[in-house]
């Protein structure tokens, strides 16, 4: 799909869920780091486009932009690089004209560069390194196929500052582009691929040759969805092992035929990151309670009665399973409240509420100083005894309040 046929076409649902995934996350990056002490902030599109669809659809450079300008804390903020990345020049001209209206707060400083992600990033971070070196940096990376974000890229972006990646992974297309190039190489009159597994291997910072390894993985594994998610979690496990990011999250991308198109999978150092990433993608996940994905589907979205995005959910119902999860896994234990917090942020499809403990049922919750009082302490830094499964849970856990001395 070129950039041009992409951005005269009207979105699809999931491509507007995953704007709103994004403005959702932006409104709450802008926010807490904008009143840091941090010089600057750093918003780069690696995929830019034109920055709007037809039907008046904003495209994910004025996704930002309208983040940044209409953000209630907006006089608070720093200084703003926005670095916008477009390989097309007629969807450059489009790009700067849909930006103009925007670039009359002095303090954003937009850049619009020509050339492909892989292989210009690197120049235009040699030539920004003063600005971006030590800096928040959030990527967002939407390329038009798996061979556009090699993982030495992705590595550079998360060297330079303290970086956050959501990346558009083609799950789809690179599990038919293994299954090619294993074929060009086990059929000698068949289609020469040639440098494709060399762009596989690269996207997952793999030198050695694994595509081999990986078809026999997908060839064992009979399920379609499993596949998928065999490569999602490899890739998750790539971002880790390749750069700084200690956590992951993905979200799943289906289409109008509930097939598997894409992974949403975002990248980060930091919890808070997971936290308000969680809290954005659990706004639009259609899967039920009980699912362990989170999901939307243009299938099911196209066949609802709804004409909102946005899912509401009753609280009570999976805070109670958020704490029946804690249960089993904390069972006979006593927990760090952020131990705890940090288990459902990323082993469970759930956000984080300080009323999901109420509902775990904890034997004692207890801080530093010995004082005693009753009350919500959940939010504070205190410990979390659990009982042990089958065990009587008091009506009301004794809390124990105390001071670091």
């Amino acid at each position: 799909m070129s950039t041009e046929t992409f951005f005269t076409n009207l979105l699809a649902p999931q491509g507007a869920v995953k704007h709103l995934i994004l403005r959702r996350y932006l409104d709450a990056w802008v926010a807490i780091l904008g009143q840091s002490n941090y010089k600057r902030l750093v918003y780069i599109d690696g995929f830019a486009g034109a920055g709007s669809y037809e039907g008046d659809q904003v495209g994910s450079p004025l996704v930002f932009l309208n983040s940044w300008i209409s953000h209630k804390l907006n006089a608070r903020f720093p200084t703003m690089v926005v670095i916008f990345i477009e390989k097309n020049k007629e969807t450059r001209k489009k790009l700067k004209k849909e930006i103009e209206n925007y670039q009359i707060d002095p303090r954003l400083d937009v850049k619009i560069y020509k050339g492909g992600f892989a292989n210009d990033l690197d120049t235009v971070l040699d030539e920004l390194k003063d600005l971006l070196q030590g800096q928040p940096i959030f990527a967002f990376l939407d390329p038009f196929g798996y061979t556009q974000i090699p993982m030495s890229t992705i590595k550079r972006l998360f060297s330079i500052g303290k970086t956050e990646v959501l990346v558009n992974f083609m799950t789809k297309g690179l599990t038919r582009g293994i299954y090619i190039e294993v074929s060009s190489n086990i059929f000698p009159g068949s289609i020469n691929h040639q440098g494709l597994q060399k762009k596989i291997n690269a996207l997952f910072g793999n030198e050695d040759d694994r595509i081999q390894e990986v078809h026999k993985a997908l060839k064992n594994e009979t399920d379609v969805s499993g596949r998928m998610e065999y490569l999602a979690t490899s890739y998750e496990a790539a971002l880790k092992d390749n750069t700084d990011a200690k956590f992951t999250l993905f979200f799943v991308m289906r289409g109008k035929r509930n097939e598997l198109i894409y992974h949403l999978v975002f990248a980060t150092s930091h919890i808070k990151g997971i936290e308000c990433m969680k809290e954005a993608m659990f706004k639009v996940d259609q899967t039920s309670e009980e699912s362990d994905e989170l999901s939307f589907s243009d299938y099911d979205f196209l066949r609802s009665d709804t004409t909102t995005l946005i899912r509401p959910r009753d609280a009570e119902i999976w805070h109670k399973i958020s704490g029946d999860k804690i249960n089993q896994e904390f069972s006979g234990l006593t927990a760090d409240v952020e131990i705890v917090k940090q288990y459902v942020l990323t082993n469970t499809i759930f956000p984080w509420q300080s009323e999901i403990i109420k509902h775990a049922k904890p034997l004692l919750i207890e801080t530093y100083d010995g004082l005693r009082r009753r009350g919500n302490l959940y939010g504070s830094k205190v410990n979390i005894q659990f009982a042990k499964l089958g065990e009587r849970y008091p009506d009301h856990a004794e809390l124990v309040v105390a001071a670091k001395h």
